[in-house]
Order: structure tokens, then C-alpha cells, then sequence
């Protein structure tokens, strides 16, 4: 099973929470702050789902298996664990 501190915070990490993305100062949801993932995690797996996210012009892709652990957390109640 995918948790937070686990396989999706490395995943958000590496891909969403970078600069220029979803960090402080860009107008977009600041995902450093982990109570801002949980509160849009629904959000987060629809997007990554979509392909919407990461932006094609990131260069970033996630893997279906990083794709299957952001759905698998979201699908367990998205908690802090």
C-alpha cells in the first residue's frame, strides 16, 4: 500500500513540488506543505490520471506505477501516513 511519507511525497517531490511549479511564489497550490497534498489530493489523482499533470513542457513524466501509487493513497482516504 502507497503512503505519504512513502512512495507519493518522494513522487510529488521529484515532480510537482519543484521550482517554478508547485512551490510558494507561483500562484499555484504550494505542495512543500503536506497538508496542502492531502487537501488536493483528489485533485493530484485526477491530474496525474488525466496526464494533465506533470505539464508536457516540464519535461517530467510519471511512471504507471508512480501513477498507481498516487491513486492507490487517494483510494484509502488520502491520509497523513
Amino acid at each position: 500500500m502507497a503512503t505519504l511519507s512513502g512512495e507519493v511525497s518522494t513522487i510529488i517531490e521529484n515532480n510537482c513540488a519543484i521550482s517554478g511549479c508547485h512551490v510558494a511564489g507561483t500562484g499555484r497550490v504550494d505542495f512543500t506543505v503536506k497538508a496542502n497534498i492531502i487537501q488536493n489530493a483528489t485533485t493530484i489523482r485526477n491530474n496525474t490520471e488525466s496526464g494533465i499533470m506533470p505539464e508536457a513542457s516540464s519535461g517530467l513524466t510519471l511512471t504507471q506505477d508512480e501513477k498507481d501509487d498516487i491513486y492507490c493513497w487517494v483510494a484509502n482516504g488520502a491520509q497523513d501516513n
